[in-house]
Parts: structure tokens; C-alpha cells; sequence
């Protein structure tokens, strides 16, 4: 079992961010040395409409993404508009859904920059050479840290949106 540096951000009393950083035992580590994304000139900054952590396996075939928690936050169950009904209403995708992952896949201006920066990611995507794997990683702020995979509808997963 390998460790993993987990970013979280959590919350001040005034709703600030504060930055935070756990180590501890996972179960899987996907990192290559230059750890997340491993890419210089794309923004790896989190935050609103932004998966928290993207990282490329060492041996280039899984694209990690991550959701990342601290403290007592838990993944959204209310999550993200995705789309709307046939009546105009508005579909919510729970973060950590298919849904969700869908609609941050098409919409993550990092992602977009990584796949302009390394169009051999976005084919690698595209012809199954690159599998997607997606978790959350939990930093209690006890010290400890785990990361739990999270199930994807392999059958639901849009890729369409490549170039």
C-alpha cells in the first residue's frame, strides 16, 4: 500500500477556504512522479464546475479523477443541473453519479485545456486505450485519509464530446 498526498479544502466558521493536506494509506495510488496530471502550462486549480484532482497513471492508461472531501463533507446529493425534462424542468445529477461525471466531463475548463494540451489523452479516451476511473477521497481531519472508488455506468459514460 502506497500513500497519497490528499488536498481538501474545508470551510472556516466565516466560509472561507482553508486549505488542508492529509497523507495516509490508500488502497490504490494512480500517480506517475510529477504526480496529478503531471502537465505544466494547464491549471490544475479546483474549484466550481471543476473536478478537485485529475491524474494520469504512470503507465498512461487510467485517467484518475477525484473528488475531494475533508472534514465532515460528504459527496452532494443534490449535486449539479445536468439538464432539464420535457417540461423545462430542471434533471440534478448527484455528485458522484454517471450524471454528474457526464456533464463535468463536458464542462471542466481544465479538462478541456488538457485535452487541447494532450490530444493523445482525449484519443486514448476515445478508442479505449485510456480507461476513467473516479473516487472520493475522504481526509477527516484526523490524520488519515481513504479513497473509495465510485461506481460508473460504463454503458452511460459520454465520450462523444471529444475531439
Amino acid at each position: 500500500m502506497a500513500d497519497l498526498q490528499v488536498q481538501v479544502s474545508a470551510r472556516t466558521p466565516t466560509g472561507k477556504k482553508k486549505p488542508t493536506s492529509h497523507t495516509g494509506a490508500v488502497t490504490r495510488t494512480v500517480w506517475g512522479e510529477d504526480g496529478p496530471l503531471g502537465l505544466s502550462g494547464v491549471d490544475q486549480a479546483s474549484g466550481a464546475n471543476t473536478f478537485d484532482v485529475v491524474g494520469l497513471s504512470a503507465d498512461g492508461k487510467t485517467l484518475q479523477i477525484v473528488e475531494a472531501k475533508g472534514g465532515a463533507s460528504q459527496l452532494s446529493k443534490t449535486g449539479r443541473i445536468v439538464g432539464t425534462d420535457a417540461y423545462g424542468n430542471p434533471i440534478r445529477a448527484a455528485q458522484g453519479s454517471t450524471d454528474y461525471l457526464n456533464n463535468l466531463l463536458r464542462t471542466d475548463k481544465n479538462l478541456r485545456a488538457l485535452f487541447k494540451a494532450r490530444p493523445d489523452i482525449a484519443q486514448g479516451l476515445k478508442d479505449g486505450s485510456i480507461r476513467i476511473e473516479y473516487s472520493v477521497a475522504r481526509a477527516p481531519g484526523n490524520g488519515t485519509a481513504t479513497v473509495t472508488d465510485l461506481i460508473i455506468d460504463r454503458s452511460s459514460l459520454d465520450l462523444s464530446f471529444l475531439p
